[in-house]
């Protein structure tokens, strides 16, 4: 006898309105405390004791990394897109700029390519319709 039904996949999924166990620890933790730097605390002491999702939690909400800030840098040039991806990461692996930089460059390259792409596509259906 097969165990489901045909066309149900079986998959574990919760029931309708049940709730996370996440939110289901804030609440208690809000509850419990008069204010917020009380649940702060009792966060950080179930953290300490041992209590994954209060070290999780705790790890994601308080002590968030900063964004990295880019200086100004110059942008390697190439007479292709691939060149200058190369040129970009030559950069990085000799350390002329850093990997956030390279990222972020990559990245304006990426957006620059699709839009050359569009343009190019644009004018390829003008030509064929005859539409200026």
């Amino acid at each position: 006898m097969a165990k489901w039904k045909k066309g149900e996949s079986g998959g574990g999924r919760k029931p309708r309105g049940a709730i996370h166990q996440r939110t289901v620890f804030l609440n208690a933790l809000r509850t419990l405390s008069s204010s917020e730097e009380e649940f702060a605390e009792r966060l950080l002491e179930q953290a300490r004791e041992g209590n994954a999702t209060a070290l999780q939690i705790a790890t994601q909400r308080l002590w968030k990394l900063p964004k990295p800030q880019l200086d100004p840098f110059e942008l390697p040039q190439g007479d292709t897109r691939a060149d200058t991806a190369k040129h970009i990461v030559d950069a990085v692996a000799d350390g002329n700029i850093s990997a956030d930089q390279g990222s972020v460059a990559m990245q304006v390259l990426r957006g620059a390519a699709e839009m050359t792409d569009i343009q190019e596509l644009l004018a390829r259906v003008e030509a064929l319709e005859g539409t200026p």
